[in-house]
């Protein structure tokens, strides 16, 4: 009833997903929490293998019980776009947090970096905070403050390489 006669699935999904029974599956995925829900595991278990974009997934993994291969398949990056640039060492220091909020607000932590910034730095003049989103995520209010500087517009990878050079962290 719908499933594919190949004995094998890549499946591409959130670790939520249960693999086909019957089939040898390849999952990847990724998880942005240091833990996996126990019905995750499982799913993750099933597969013959999993895939994930970084280390730390696969160390995460690991840690939370998945014990079938994991393989580390990095997203990859354009590294003629996306270069070294030394650390701006003049002028303030510039903190930076950016991630699209749709469909992960509270994921992201946009919020709380900027609420952690104003805690940490009530009046110092010598910090900035860069904001990168878009201009539907839903940011809420920002308080008026000239060290804090909000870009909510689509940028090319050019773009974003050059704003993340213009950041300490």
């Amino acid at each position: 009833t719908g499933i594919q006669p190949e004995e094998w699935e890549i499946l591409l999904s959130p670790p939520s997903e249960r693999p086909t029974p019957g089939k040898k599956t390849l999952y990847f995925t990724m998880w942005e929490a240091t833990k996996l829900r126990p019905e995750a595991v499982e799913n993750l278990n099933m597969a013959k293998v999993v895939c994930v974009p970084c280390d730390w997934n696969a160390h995460c993994f690991r840690a939370c019980g998945v014990r079938v291969p994991i393989r580390v398949c990095h997203l990859g990056m354009d590294p003629g776009i996306y270069q070294y640039h030394p650390m701006p060492t003049n002028g303030p220091f510039v903190f930076g947090t950016a991630g699209r909020l749709v469909h992960g607000e509270t994921r992201k932590g946009i919020k709380e970096a900027i609420e952690c910034f104003f805690k940490a730095f009530p009046d110092d003049t010598d910090v900035r905070l860069k904001v990168k989103c878009f201009k539907d995520d839903p940011l809420g209010e920002i308080p008026d403050d000239p060290r804090v500087s909000v870009e909510k517009r689509y940028l090319s990878d050019q773009g974003m390489a050059m704003w993340l050079a213009t950041l300490n962290c």
